[in-house]
């Protein structure tokens, strides 16, 4: 239970309980409480009044009482680095709520944030406060934090960098990659024989100008080991400050070796300097030898010369037709910027470089990508036939290849694209890629190629399915206003009441999304009204502050004798929250709630062992169970790593999905990929919600409110004109029918209501048909209005019996949602769009649909609940098909009725009064 503190407040002249609390901040029902002089008047039918308050008259004012803010509150450091310097930075200060045990420099995070149109992106997250800049950092607006358990780039925790230019030319580091190139290489990384080293090396003040890389190779030798060089290339530095080059490790004659491994390093030197950068952090080939090798001599033949070889009977084919062999081989390729270019810019030109044997005449496929972080995008793909054993293929960077690779805000952070090229002889499947070349896509510019470019053929054979056509909008970033737009109630209200979490989630939401194939518009509008409907993005743990009986309704554990027992002992005695005398659940109880909820099933123990408040409901998604915790973390770890990623495990560290932003959505995201969601989240209808909610509840709880969530999605993320083909529902005229009865079912308070019910997925004409059958099916929603219009405040009743201020006329109208300015949340409409019918006896305007009784009607069908709009809000959650826009209208029948004439009391209200009959 929460601590509270309490104020005095002294009620003024005019004040009234509910102002009082609403200028505090606090719920109603718990000023009631801490104040028992606060007089309670029953009304009947469980209602109540509150007497006025007395001028005067102090009342105790509960205040929660907040914790201390913890975590880290200062952090100090160089900000202004030179490019190129490692700087450290620490943790100067905490606040004051952050335990002792956490006080630990070594616990703490760190993280860079560069600022993007307007917003801080996450780009860089360590465990220590170490880190170097480089030249393409200058010029941008960077922020460098510390915390415990979240970022906070609001305060002294996160300072600002100004990265300025380091005078000196110089290489700063040297980085080894694979062919993903996402995260570098650790020491001493193992390499397979076959694979490719990428060297990025990081300079100061040196744009334009070379650098020499050299491969060596570690040998043995009488007087120790020593590294000798084994190959060397050049690469000029380009504007980012950084030179790339790839190192092939396809010598077949490192296969004749005996070593199983062999170590490699690499060193680089600047152009006019006398200074050799050695990076010590080597690499390992593997030698794919067996380990076991058939005794057995033979000569293999390798250029010319004779060796002898024990064993490795497959691997001598191997060697025998790489080399011997008069198949045609691609054995190295190469992408470079023309020798009198320093950089290059789309509209301008490439060259790509084939080598290998008996080529000649040989189709040749290759295909242009753009090399993101977390994906790749192809742009361009062709075939050329070789006309030798070595040729040259120059490729144009046109503007189409820019906008297919253009999207990503990542790359397009620092003003570039790296494009490398893939190529494999037509109709076989050893592919071989070339480095990578920085694009510039600052500047735009078209010249001519230079000389005759080589034969093509067309483009290769695609065996895959058709690529759908580029989206932007399915690649942009989901942005928290996207989300609050969308997570709101049905008057637009946004529903989050805590942006912190889903603040700081949002960057991992973009980098993980891709990983389990959110990249559509439709499939972000489904993912993102499912998770509004689970946790509201801010509820990240199962909550168990039940009515009793609520227990027993929604869980099937208390359905049993001892069931409903345990849930009368443990549950809320009173339903409504602002009855006098309510009290939340206890945390124990709720404790025990979860644990008999969640007990013996799904690798969750009994109830004694706590699993099942463990395991309740946790992250944007509200995992639960335990063994889907399990079940998350190794599809997390096999299939959503980025780079060299630790493992999570979530069975072990189940609080980081209610607490860590990144853990809170990427096991909602790790949920969808495993259950393959994408299979179903496919079209714009509210069957396909149905799908997909069925995937992640198959009590299908909350649907209606997913529908609704779905639709705000589809009109926020402008699915409707998405690229990407959206399969739009084809209704053919499908909607929701309301139907109100013309024969009067009851009376409720002196009145006669009429049975109303709801049909969804249904057309006008199919209702007809249905009804005429007898074959109508039971409706998706049933109530009572009233159809009398009795108002006596608002001027005078026509003398016609459907004119002005009198009652609604039977026929078939449109119901339509309120908008800003009107008073009701549905109105009655001839064309589906305005709020007035052309009636019987004339155009009527304003007629809705809404709570009070016909004493305050004049034309309104009415709920007669006084101010209650518990039955409004519920037939509002059934018609999913309101909004407008969605080729789904919503119809409302208004069958003719019996009445009774009577005469108006007071002639100045009108002549006949109508009221309706049993």
């Amino acid at each position: 239970m929460p601590e509270y503190i309490y104020l005095n407040h002294t009620v003024k002249q005019g004040e009234t309980l509910w102002g009082i609390a609403r200028h505090y901040k606090v719920e109603e029902h718990k000023i009631i409480q801490s104040n028992p002089e606060i007089k309670i008047i029953p009304q009947g039918n469980g209602r109540y009044e509150i007497a006025k308050l007395k001028e005067g008259q102090i009342l105790r004012i509960p205040q929660e009482k907040k914790e201390a803010k913890r975590g880290v509150k200062t952090i100090t450091g160089n900000t202004m680095p030179q490019a190129g310097v490692k700087e450290k930075y620490r943790v100067t200060e905490w606040y004051a709520g952050t335990p002792e045990n956490q006080r630990d420099s070594t616990k703490v995070k760190w993280a860079v944030y560069y600022q993007k149109e307007g917003k801080y992106i996450l780009k860089l997250q360590k465990e220590i406060g170490e880190f170097t800049f480089y030249e393409q950092a200058i010029g941008k607006d960077i922020r460098v934090v510390g915390y415990l358990y979240s970022p906070e780039l609001d305060n002294d925790s996160a300072l600002p960098i100004k990265v300025v230019s380091n005078p000196t030319p110089s290489i700063t580091s040297l980085s080894l990659y694979d062919i993903n190139k996402t995260n570098p290489l650790p020491r001493n990384a193992k390499l397979k024989l076959g694979q490719s080293l990428y060297v990025v090396a990081n300079t100061t003040n040196s744009v334009g100008k070379k650098i020499e890389f050299t491969l060596l190779k570690k040998e043995e030798k009488a007087a120790g080991s020593e590294y000798i060089p084994i190959t060397q290339k050049t690469e000029k530095v380009c504007t980012k400050g950084t030179a790339t080059t790839v190192f092939y490790f396809d010598d077949l004659r490192l296969l004749m070796s005996g070593e199983k491994r062999q170590k490699y390093r690499v060193n680089a030197q600047l152009e006019d300097s006398e200074t050799t950068y050695i990076f010590e952090n080597g690499v390992e080939i593997e030698n794919p030898r067996p380990s076991q090798p058939t005794l057995r001599k033979e000569t293999v033949l390798y250029k010319g010369t004779s060796a002898i070889q024990e064993g490795w009977n497959k691997l001598k084919e191997s060697y025998k037709k790489l080399t011997t062999s008069e198949e045609p081989q691609i054995q190295r390729v190469s992408l470079y910027i023309p020798e009198n270019k320093t950089k290059v810019s789309y509209g301008e030109y490439i060259k790509l470089k084939i080598e290998g044997k008996y080529l000649k005449g040989q189709n040749v496929e290759y295909t242009i990508y753009e090399d993101d972080t977390y994906s790749r995008e192809e742009l361009d793909a062709g075939v050329v036939q070789m006309q030798s054993d070595e040729q040259e293929v120059t490729l144009q960077l046109t503007q189409e290849m820019y906008k297919k690779g253009g999207t990503d805000w990542y790359e397009l952070m620092d003003g570039k694209h790296e494009i490398f090229v893939r190529v494999k002889l037509k109709g076989k499947t050893p592919i071989q890629s070339t480095g990578i070349i920085e694009v510039d896509t600052t500047v735009m510019k078209m010249e001519t190629i230079p000389g005759n470019r080589a034969v093509t053929t067309g483009k290769p054979d695609r065996k895959e399915e058709k690529k759908e056509s580029k989206c932007p909008r399915c690649d942009k970033d989901i942005t928290l206003e996207e989300i609050k737009n969308i997570c709101v109630d049905s008057k637009g209200k946004c529903l989050i009441k805590d942006e912190t979490l889903i603040k700081a989630a949002i960057p991992y939401l973009n980098q993980y999304r891709k990983k389990v194939g959110i990249n559509t518009c439709i499939r972000k509008a489904h993912f993102l009204s499912q998770i509004a409907q689970e946790s509201k993005f801010y509820s990240t743990e199962e909550n168990f502050n039940y009515y009793w009986e609520s227990l027993v309704l929604t869980f099937g554990a208390f359905n049993t004798e001892e069931g409903k027992k345990k849930a009368k002992l443990w549950g809320r005695a009173i339903k409504d929250k602002n009855s006098k005398g309510y009290v939340a659940v206890s945390k124990t109880n709720q404790i025990n709630i979860a644990n008999w909820v969640y007990k013996d099933k799904n690798k969750n123990g009994s109830f004694s062992s706590g699993d099942g408040t463990t395991y309740r409901g946790r992250g944007f998604k509200q995992i639960t169970w335990k063994s889907n915790y399990e079940d998350l973390s190794n599809y997390f770890n096999k299939n959503m790593k980025i780079g060299n990623e630790a493992n999570v495990d979530w069975v072990k560290n189940p609080l980081d999905l209610t607490n860590k932003p990144k853990e809170a959505i990427t096991s909602a995201l790790a949920y969808w990929g495993k259950n393959n969601i994408n299979s179903v989240a496919i079209k714009k209808s509210e069957e396909c919600v149905k799908s997909v909610t069925r995937k992640i509840n198959p009590a299908l709880k909350g649907l209606n409110e997913r529908i609704r969530f779905f639709k705000k999605a589809v009109d926020i993320l402008k699915v409707d004109e998405c690229l990407n083909g959206v399969n739009k529902s084809n209704n053919n005229g499908k909607g929701t029918i309301v139907v109100i009865s013309g024969i009067g079912n009851k009376i409720k308070k002196s009145w006669v209501v009429y049975e109303t019910n709801v049909y969804k997925d249904i057309s006008l004409e199919s209702y007809k048909k249905l009804k005429k059958d007898s074959k109508l099916p039971k409706p998706n929603y049933s109530t009572y209005l009233a159809r009398d219009a009795h108002g006596e405040k608002y001027g005078k009743h026509s003398n016609k019996r459907y004119g002005p201020k009198n009652e609604t006329p039977p026929g078939e109208y449109f119901l339509i949602p309120g908008v800003s300015g009107q008073k009701y949340k549905m109105y009655i409409s001839s064309n589906g769009t305005s709020a007035s019918i052309n009636g019987i006896n004339g155009i009527r305007g304003g007629i809705a649909i809404h709570q009070y009784s016909p004493k305050y009607a004049i034309g309104c069908l009415t709920t007669i609940t006084g101010k209650d709009t518990t039955i409004i809000n519920e037939l509002l959650e059934t018609l999913t098909d309101l909004p407008l826009k969605d080729n789904k209208p919503v119809r409302i029948i208004i069958e003719e009725r019996l009445v009774k004439e009577e005469t108006w009391e007071d002639p100045k209200i009108g002549t006949i009064k109508w009221t309706g009959i049993l």
